[in-house]
């Protein structure tokens, strides 16, 4: 499994395998702004999903 997460302009925020550790709100060692974020699960038999989730701060 593959999980991508985007901001809200489009712009790739983190990649991460499904054993990874996930996401900690941050993006090159800096905590970011609480927002609206996109995510992208590709599934091993090709399934996608698609959400979207708010970062509270």
């Amino acid at each position: 499994m593959e999980f991508c997460i985007i901001n809200r302009y489009g712009k790739l925020i983190i990649i991460f395998k499904g054993l990874d550790f996930g996401w900690d709100g941050t993006l090159n060692g800096k905590l970011l702004f609480a927002d609206d974020y996109w995510f992208v699960v590709k599934r091993q038999d090709g399934k996608e999903f698609k959400g979207h989730f708010s970062l509270l701060r």
